[in-house]
C-alpha cells in the first residue's frame, strides 16, 4: 500500500510530526509550499473562511497513492489555507484517510470536524499536538507513536479508527 503524507508547516512543528509519521509508516512525505509568503493575519482569515492560497505543484501525483494523510496547523479553528487549496486543486478527498493537527492552543478537534463531510474515508485522526511545548513533549511523542501504530495495524481496509480522544463521525451522529 502506497501512502503519501502532505503537510503544511509555518513554524516547523507539523513538519517534525509529518517526518516522524512518514518514517514510522514508510510513507512518502510532501510539503505544501505556498507560491507567496503568508502573513499570520491573512492565514487566520483565510483558514476561518475556508479559503485556499496558491501552492506550488507537488513533485508527485497524489492520485498515484492508495491513501493520503494530511498534516496541518490549526488556524482560527480550521486547517491551514494551503491544505484547503490542496484539497480543492487535487480533488483527492476519497483518498484522504488520515489527518493530524498541531496547535498553539487552537481547536484541532473543531478543525477536523469541519473536514468530516469533505473527507468521507477519514479514519486516522490525531489532534492538538503541541509540539513546541516542552512540558508536553513526552506525552505528544506517545500519542504520535500510537497514531503510527494504528495506521500500521489498520491499513487501508480497516474500520474508522480513532483512539486519540476525538469522537469519530459515526459515533457523534
Amino acid at each position: 500500500m502506497r501512502t503519501l503524507i502532505v503537510y503544511y508547516s509555518m513554524g516547523g512543528d507539523v513538519e517534525k510530526i509529518a517526518k516522524k509519521v512518514g518514517e514510522g509508516i514508510g510513507a512518502d512525505v510532501e510539503q505544501l509550499k505556498p507560491v507567496k509568503s503568508i502573513s499570520k493575519v491573512t492565514a487566520a482569515i483565510g483558514a476561518a473562511t475556508g479559503q485556499g492560497v496558491a501552492i506550488e505543484p507537488l513533485r508527485v501525483n497524489p492520485k498515484d497513492y492508495d491513501q493520503i494523510i494530511i498534516g496541518s496547523p490549526v488556524w482560527a479553528g480550521s486547517v491551514a489555507t494551503p491544505v484547503n487549496q490542496f484539497l480543492k486543486e487535487y480533488d483527492v478527498a476519497e483518498l484522504v484517510k488520515g489527518i493530524f493537527t498541531s496547535s498553539a492552543g487552537g481547536d484541532g478537534h473543531g478543525a477536523v470536524q469541519k473536514l468530516y463531510k469533505k473527507l468521507p474515508n477519514l479514519k486516522y485522526v490525531l489532534t492538538n499536538i503541541y509540539a513546541s511545548k516542552k512540558e508536553q513533549s513526552a506525552f505528544n511523542g506517545e500519542r504520535i507513536d500510537r497514531y503510527i501504530d494504528v495506521i500500521n495495524d489498520v491499513g487501508v481496509s480497516g474500520s474508522n479508527t480513532d483512539s486519540f480522544g476525538q469522537e469519530n463521525q459515526e459515533e457523534s451522529e
